[in-house]
């Protein structure tokens, strides 16, 4: 199977590219080497949780470089192999670790997540359904590239269905959010 990645040594960490903290019109090599490249805002953090909620719903093996399940940061090659923090984490951090520790599980613990057939569909120009089959076992995962909350089609919110992620105001797609939805009979 096709691995697919989060990132690697070679490049910047897909954090600071996500949150605009690196300049991608410049040398992100020479950023790495002059700058002191932190996080600049959640963006990032919810864009990093996005992605793994991704990685961890299509076909393939996930392959998470480290530090990206607690959202690192970094400019290109050897900015990008800071050391690996265990402790002393923040609230974002703890947040999009665990979150990354939900998703994995969730894929690890479900067929359709693992073997399954895959649908996708196009909600609308932000929302993204993944539909994972496996015999009788079918997980739907709706993801939002938005920068703001939305609604998900009518039908498909059942809270006591939910597998991973959560909704915002009780029915909406948090900004940057992903949920799985348990659709089996």
């Amino acid at each position: 199977l096709m691995g697919n990645i989060t990132g690697n040594q070679d490049r910047p960490r897909f954090t600071s590219l996500a949150d605009g903290t690196l300049d991608t019109d410049e040398d992100m090599k020479f950023q790495g080497w002059t700058r002191d490249i932190q996080h600049g805002g959640a963006d990032g953090y919810a864009k990093m949780r996005l992605l793994m909620s991704y990685l961890m719903s299509v076909p393939g093996i996930p392959c998470v470089y480290y530090g990206d399940e607690i959202a690192d940061v970094g400019g290109n090659d050897p900015d990008n192999r800071r050391m690996m923090r265990f402790g002393g984490l923040n609230r974002e951090e703890h947040l999009t670790r665990d979150w990354t520790a939900t998703w994995a599980n969730l894929r690890r613990s479900r067929m359709s997540m693992l073997y399954g057939n895959t649908e996708f569909e196009v909600i609308n120009r932000d929302v993204l359904r993944v539909r994972r089959t496996y015999l009788n076992e079918v997980t739907d995962v709706y993801m939002n590239r938005s920068s703001v909350p939305v609604a998900l089609p009518d039908g498909s919110m059942q809270p006591e269905r939910m597998l991973a992620g959560f909704l915002s105001d009780g029915a909406r797609l948090p900004a940057y959010g992903a949920v799985a939805f348990d659709l089996n009979p």
